[in-house]
């Protein structure tokens, strides 16, 4: 089994390296449940972070593609419960896909409430803004 950077996730999505890109898709392209790859929390948090602001994608894009993924069974999510949850709340609440996933993999940890500044998040039931 191997792991995924964000790197290699971004390139294949985007295919916007001509050198990258390729090698990216190919990587993924042999990934099979035999041999599957863990796509990590953190990477998924970049990666969601990384197409919104680098690339402009749309949530619903982001959702889309992390889901695809969590769908397949090529990759092993450590926190898949967490990251599902935080798909579903990501949609329900309009939380950007990271702001989402911190708030659940905090809930799976016992907490009540993950307190912020940021006022987005602070619209969710799993965040308290400070004030």
């Amino acid at each position: 089994m191997i792991g995924l950077d964000t790197n290699i996730l971004v390139r294949a999505a985007t295919n916007d390296d001509a050198i990258r890109s390729p090698k990216a898709r190919a990587i993924i392209s042999a990934l099979t449940p035999g041999q599957p790859a863990v796509v990590n929390s953190v990477v998924l948090a970049e990666f969601a972070w990384t197409l919104r602001t680098g690339y402009g994608y749309k949530r619903s894009e982001i959702v889309d593609a992390i889901e695809k993924m969590m769908q397949s069974p090529c990759y092993v999510a450590p926190d898949r419960g967490a990251i599902n949850a935080a798909l579903i709340r990501c949609q329900s609440e309009h939380l950007d896909f990271a702001d989402a996933l911190i708030a659940e993999l905090n809930l799976e940890a016992g907490c009540t409430k993950t307190q912020t500044f940021d006022e987005e998040c602070s619209a969710s039931s799993a965040f308290e803004a400070v004030t």
